[in-house]
């Protein structure tokens, strides 16, 4: 149902209609905290796996975790990450957050 949130590319006319979804969700006072981690369970040497989740820094609600399709992370898989949390969260409502925080961790 949401296929074109995964062929999301910045600076392309093709994330238009994604950008016009978000923007016509309500806005809420909530604030989400997004972040990339690297798992040391199922990464190798040969291949890294990296999960994103986005969490709600109120209630500590998971609304998105996705694996990264082709690691490191890029902005582009911020970009999905976060479209998935505000279009299909797993817990709550769909919203749009008001402050988006991005930890700041190499």
């Amino acid at each position: 149902m949401w296929d074109w949130c995964d062929e999301l590319k910045l600076n392309t006319s093709s994330c238009a209609f994604v950008k016009r979804d978000i923007r016509s969700l309500p806005l809420m006072d909530a604030e989400v905290e997004a972040d990339f981690f690297l798992d040391p369970v199922f990464s190798t040497k040969r291949q890294e796996r990296w999960v994103g989740s986005v969490v709600q820094k109120q209630d500590g609600a998971v609304l998105a975790v996705e694996e990264v399709p082709l690691p490191p992370p890029t902005v582009n898989s911020l970009a999905n990450l976060l479209a998935h949390a505000m279009l299909r969260p797993m817990f709550g409502d769909r919203q749009r957050p008001r402050v988006i925080y991005l930890r700041d961790r190499p």
